[in-house]
């Protein structure tokens, strides 16, 4: 059995101190049950809005909120199947990134925001 556990900081750093700190977190543990049996799985992801852009704090939040629904709607039913997995992760990190451009082209207040996103993944025996 596996056992998995997550703590969550963040820091604005010395530099920004007297800034907005504009990193964004996720976990998410999810147990999903397919013909009576379980598969856990989990997604950890910190998304750092880009310093100097307008909108950092926003683009790294939305890109927290959208990416783990995109991964669940295209997580495959076969869990062993390690290249659709890798997959569904790559569509949902391109989502948010599509979404993100598409509000920071619509709007001055959001111009130019950006985040960075690193995104690890669980399944059984495999690490995406």
């Amino acid at each position: 059995m596996l056992s998995v556990g997550a703590g969550v900081g963040s820091s604005a750093g010395i530099d920004r101190a007297s800034e907005p700190d504009e990193d964004s977190l996720l976990v998410v543990q999810l147990c999903r049950v397919l013909e009576g049996i379980p598969e856990w799985f989990g997604f950890y992801a910190v998304a750092d809005g880009m310093g100097g852009q307008q909108a950092g704090e926003h683009a790294s939040l939305m890109a927290i909120e959208i990416i783990p629904k995109a991964i669940a709607k295209r997580l495959p039913r076969d869990q062993s199947d390690a290249r659709a997995t890798q997959a569904a992760i790559r569509e949902a990190v391109a989502e948010a990134n599509q979404e993100i451009l598409g509000c920071s082209g619509a709007s001055t207040e959001y111009a130019n925001m950006g985040t960075t996103v690193v995104l690890i993944g669980f399944h059984q025996d495999r690490v995406y």
